[in-house]
């Protein structure tokens, strides 16, 4: 296992780009054909594959590229899968079903995970339940813990209460994996935790590794979870981490080049009373991101330029502040589907289909979308909603 520090005056990325080619390009030929490239997330990944693109079609047209993954992609690398990894809707409802079978099995059991489970009828707030369960599950599989081992430490720490709810967990829990095993599907993070009990699964892939010279190459993961870090170590011999930070701060860094808190909690910050701006209130803080741009005096243009905000209740803030300024944004994690003009449409449709009562057609027909295409499908009537809104006032007063 290998750890290669980069330093950092240079965006990680570039850096990233710039190491690849540099240790990939023999005989004028840039060929990583054998290289498994791992970033935090899919945002990296598709910026990455723009930059060196751009940089390797320089020294060579017909240059094959790396293996792109994120580091929840990676682990299936390293063991054979014998099912289909089921889907977060499939687990999901497989968590449902699991809450069902125990609730008619047997309901008190149930009643010591939640006090007042939701009815069978409202599959809203009992689908949302299964979530709940499925996110601690994943969280506790990322710590390599079961509900079971819970509930074996709740004993060893003769906090009996919490052991039998944890117990109870482990029912459902063994509910839910019956439910997919019917289903021929497997949990991601259970085969995992399966295949770190059973180092044996590594065997082939590890005989794979060494036949065809692959070479692990981790960039910027400075915070993976323990099943990860696991079970990377067992392919250490493969692995190169770099690290974005020079070599003097090796200490601050495990040996697979993620961070130590410990070590951070007592490093300084270098910044000065001129890099930090105080102020009180959320539109405070719009404005003086507005004034800092402003003070760069157009030396960097837009996609150079980063806004990062720490807390996502901000951002539409900035944003505001920005198009007033004429200054256009782009959020790099994208819209969320729920703003977009078809969830939109499609939620208005549904809330009329579901109750056709008169509030519910008057939103429908107030839909930007709705209203200009009966604008445009029949451009001599009268306005739909003057119609409506007459309507309402004469016979459906305000009570």
């Amino acid at each position: 296992m290998k750890r290669i520090f980069l330093g950092n005056e240079r965006p990680l990325l570039h850096l990233t780009a710039d190491y690849l080619i540099h240790q990939f390009y023999q005989q004028d030929r840039l060929d990583m054909r054998h290289v498994l490239l791992t970033l935090p997330e899919q945002r990296a990944v598709h910026r990455l594959e723009e930059i060196l693109a751009e940089k390797a079609e320089q020294i060579d047209p017909a240059w094959y590229p790396p293996e792109f993954l994120t580091i929840g992609t990676l682990p299936e690398k390293f063991y054979e899968l014998k099912k289909d990894l089921a889907n977060e809707p499939t687990r999901c409802f497989a968590w449902l079903f699991a809450i069902d079978q125990l609730d008619e099995e047997n309901p008190d059991l149930l009643r010591r995970l939640v006090s007042s489970p939701p009815a069978r009828s409202d599959f809203d707030a009992r689908f949302a339940l299964g979530r709940l369960f499925d996110k601690l599950h994943r969280e506790l599989a990322a710590g390599t813990f079961s509900f079971i081992h819970v509930a074996d430490l709740c004993r060893t720490l003769n906090i009996e209460s919490e052991r039998t709810r944890w117990k109870a967990l482990d029912q459902l829990q063994k509910k839910y994996h019956a439910k997919l095993d019917s289903l021929n599907q497997w949990d991601v993070q259970s085969a995992r935790l399966y295949a770190l009990d059973n180092p044996g699964e590594f065997e082939s892939t590890h005989v794979q590794f060494q036949k065809e010279h692959t070479q692990i190459v981790l960039a910027g993961l400075v915070d993976m979870n323990l099943a990860q870090k696991n079970m990377l170590r067992h392919f250490g011999d493969f692995i190169t981490s770099l690290v974005f930070a020079p070599e003097e701060w090796a200490d601050r860094f495990d040996d697979l080049g993620s961070l130590l808190p410990h070590v951070w909690q007592n490093v300084p910050l270098e910044m000065n009373d001129q890099q930090i701006h105080m102020v009180e209130s959320v539109d405070e803080q719009a404005e003086e991101v507005l004034r800092c741009l402003a003070g760069l005096q157009g030396e960097y243009a837009p996609p150079e330029i980063i806004v990062g905000v720490p807390d996502k209740q901000v951002v539409p803030f900035i944003e505001q502040s920005l198009e007033r300024a004429n200054i256009k944004t782009r959020i790099v994690a994208g819209k969320p589907i729920q703003q977009t003009p078809v969830y939109r449409f499609l939620e208005t449709l549904l809330s009329f289909l579901e109750s056709p009562a008169f509030v519910n057609f008057a939103a429908l027909v107030r839909h930007p979308d709705v209203e200009s295409y009966v604008q445009r499908a029949f451009p001599q009537s009268v306005r739909l909603i003057s119609i409506l809104d007459k309507y309402h006032t004469q016979h459906l007063p305000i009570e």
